[in-house]
């Protein structure tokens, strides 16, 4: 089965796609204010429509994480919000020190935010596949190993072309 993404927001710095629970989210670049609000404004009835829960695919491109005050407190609503219910898996795909630097920020930032809802950040995508079907499943939507790894190297492929 080949899966189809709904669009559902794109700029020069993010791309956020959906299919089915699953959130697929590709950043280009550290996120802006604009695009934190973006997503928390399109996500909402998304995650209304699918109450048995969602989760998110969080692949980072390129970009290093250099986040201001005001850009902590936003990312701190965002993940407040109730929008992902089973978690979220970050891969990292820059490798060496950015990359390094980018798993340890993010690793921090989830560690000492206290998050409600599970992240784990990984180095590459075949590595999340499992711990995001884990998640998945703990939702009322069924999901098979295959479909999960489907969606997710076609995702990835995508937007690393």
């Amino acid at each position: 089965m080949v899966p189809t993404f709904q669009s559902l927001y794109a700029d020069e710095i993010v791309n956020v796609e959906v299919h089915r629970n699953l959130f697929l989210v590709a950043w280009y670049d550290a996120p802006r204010l604009e695009q934190v609000r973006a997503i928390r404004r399109i996500a909402a009835p998304m995650a209304k429509k699918h109450t048995g829960g969602t989760a998110m695919f969080d692949l980072i491109v390129r970009g290093t994480p250099s986040f201001e005050e005001e850009m902590r407190k936003e990312l701190k609503k965002a993940t407040d919000d109730p929008w992902i219910t089973l978690g979220t898996a970050h891969v990292i795909v820059p490798t060496g020190l950015v990359g390094a630097a980018t798993r340890a920020f993010l690793t921090t930032m989830f560690l000492l935010g206290r998050l409600k809802v599970p992240n784990k950040v990984f180095a590459s995508p075949e590595g999340a596949v499992g711990w995001l079907l884990e998640r998945l499943t703990l939702g009322k939507e069924a999901w098979a190993v295959d479909e999960v790894r489907e969606v997710v190297t076609r995702f990835t492929a995508a937007k690393l072309a």
